[in-house]
């Protein structure tokens, strides 16, 4: 994965669990910081407690590659748990 500051890797055989998240960040408005932003976050966890933040994009392009990238690759005893949590991100 490619973050804002560095790569980030973690091997899909190593993912021990997938979290999901949602929070409203500070946007602003004529100077003054506003709550109104949901952004939603999927964090993989390795065996080794690493982890990798990835936040929803805004195009539903990526977010379709993303989200197809998973479908192939996650771990089959992570499956269920992915959909259900792909379908809230």
């Amino acid at each position: 994965m490619d973050s804002i500051r560095t790569k980030e890797f973690i091997s899909w055989e190593s993912i021990q669990t997938m979290e999901f998240s949602d929070e409203y960040v500070l946007v602003g408005r004529l100077g003054t910081p506003i709550p109104s932003k949901l952004q939603k976050s999927l964090k993989l966890i390795d065996l080794n407690m690493n982890s990798i933040l990835i936040n929803e994009p805004q195009l539903k392009s990526v977010k379709k590659k993303i989200t197809q990238c998973f479908e192939n690759n996650v771990p089959e005893e992570l499956k269920a748990n992915f959909m259900k949590i792909i379908g809230k991100w």
